[in-house]
């Protein structure tokens, strides 16, 4: 977006598409943005429901059907981002929509909560035509504080996967009831509804708070880029972004692999591939233990194909020496040459603690006082007596 100074209502797209849209009375430029300045969307009271009667910013592209062509073409996979700092108490907010009513065709992202308290409780996606009982709800994702800026990445993918990323990290994902749809809808809304506003029977459900650098990308980008994009702002050593990459799809794997239940000589590794990567239909995956970070001579390893998404297994290596630090990783390459590599996650197996054992020796009459370690797995015990 291109703030324009206070009391302005048009706001105008940065690109060259030229959506540029247009803000309720009640908003206004702010000079403190994430990048320059930055848009405060409404401080419209609420209705009965809770709900603000104002909408956000709205791109209505009826008179334009080479625009509104344009932004139907990004659908059904691709990218919505935004910086979002909410100034009061979390409502049920639309961040993006295409959705002008429930039931109704459209694609959306809301934030919810009872309206009462400070507190932001779940992330509503919305795909194709869905009521607010089949939308998707993203639960204990703790994202968003007054008076911060947040980054938000929402991906919808043609799989109808929903994928939701937090100040450059991935958090949640799910699945939506229907693929994402634009139906009929002629406009675009930013910072809330497409419902009409100057009436307390309408539901506009605008963000109390504001909002920078909007943008949406057709394709699904990788973790990967939405890293890089969320550090071209918080880290100092980016100092320039280059142009957006153009995805046609995202053929990266998304993974993970998690540590628990570590003892004297084995741990509990369970390894998750949440997706072989748009259009692969397979991905081999290989899990490597390691006593340097470096993995140049693996202790242990496994390997195996995947053939489906959501696919968990776990392992258990055995034979590892006690109080010893291991390093664990997953590499997982699909058939379309995309491969990702989980981040080193390590563990320390304990060192075992000695037992103590008295007996009565019966000739001298005197105890025996032996000493053993408990030392599992290793086949039995050193003693010493």
């Amino acid at each position: 977006m291109n703030e324009e100074p206070a009391g302005v209502t048009t706001i105008h797209d940065s690109t060259a598409n030229e959506l540029h849209g247009t803000t309720v009375s009640s908003s206004s430029s702010k000079t403190d943005g994430k990048v320059g300045r930055a848009r405060f969307i409404t401080s419209n009271t609420v209705n009965t429901a809770g709900n603000p009667y104002d909408s956000g910013v709205t791109i209505d592209m009826t008179n334009d059907q080479t625009k509104l062509a344009a932004v139907n073409a990004i659908v059904p996979e691709f990218t919505a981002s935004f910086w979002v700092r909410p100034q009061n108490n979390a409502q049920w907010w639309y961040f993006i929509t295409r959705k002008a009513s429930d039931p109704g065709p459209g694609w959306g992202l809301q934030n919810g909560s009872d309206g009462n308290s400070s507190s932001f409780q779940v992330f509503r996606a919305y795909g194709g035509t869905e009521t607010d009982t089949q939308c998707m709800n993203l639960t204990g994702v703790t994202a968003l504080e007054k008076q911060k800026w947040v980054k938000l990445d929402a991906v919808w993918m043609t799989d109808k996967t929903f994928k939701l990323y937090v100040n450059g990290a991935f958090a949640k994902q799910g699945t939506l009831v229907n693929q994402a749809s634009n139906g009929d809808q002629t406009k675009l809304a930013l910072g809330g509804a497409m419902a009409p506003t100057s009436s307390s029977s309408k539901n506009g459900r605008g963000v109390y708070g504001d909002m920078d650098e909007i943008r949406l990308r057709a394709g699904a980008v990788s973790t990967d880029w939405i890293a890089a994009d969320y550090a071209t702002v918080t880290n100092e050593t980016f100092l320039t972004a280059g142009t957006a990459e153009s995805y046609v799809a995202n053929n990266d794997p998304l993974a993970a692999l998690q540590v628990s239940d570590v003892g004297y000589t084995n741990a509990t590794l369970t390894a998750t591939v949440y997706s072989r990567g748009t259009g692969a239909t397979s991905a081999d995956v290989t899990v490597e233990v390691a006593a340097s970070d470096d993995f140049a001579a693996p202790v242990w390893t496994t390997r195996y194909t995947v053939n489906a998404d959501n696919d968990v297994r776990a392992f258990t290596p055995a034979r590892l020496a006690f109080g010893t630090t291991y390093y664990v990783r997953s590499v997982v390459s699909n058939d379309l040459d995309a491969v990702l590599t989980t981040p080193t996650v390590s563990f320390a197996t304990p060192v075992p603690g000695p037992v103590f054992t008295a007996s009565v020796d019966t000739d001298h009459l005197a105890p025996a006082i032996s000493l053993s370690f408990a030392n599992a797995g290793l086949g039995g015990a050193v003693a010493q007596a």
